[in-house]
């Protein structure tokens, strides 16, 4: 069980990191948008709800992704993986 958790937090943690690095590169093209002499430049912009839906969304995908995984990790016998070469 421990194992699981463990597995689940990574896939949650990598997520979040993946999250953080969207928003980051989003916020970037918007810079770059509203760079831009047009009319749509001004309407370039993030909002809260936005970017707090882009890291819901982030995390809960890579934990979904990191599910099937950890649950595999979590039926194999630890010393069946330390004797295997």
């Amino acid at each position: 069980r421990a194992l699981f958790g463990q597995l689940l937090m990574e896939s949650g943690v990598i997520g979040f990191a993946g999250g953080v690095v969207g928003a980051l590169l989003a916020l970037l093209g918007l810079w770059l948008v509203r760079q831009q002499p047009s009319d749509y430049a001004k309407l370039a912009h993030m909002d809260t709800a936005m970017l707090l839906a882009t890291f819901v969304l982030s995390v809960v995908a890579s934990t979904l992704a990191g599910l099937l995984p950890a649950w595999r990790a979590c039926r194999v016998a630890p010393a069946l993986q330390l004797k295997a070469q």
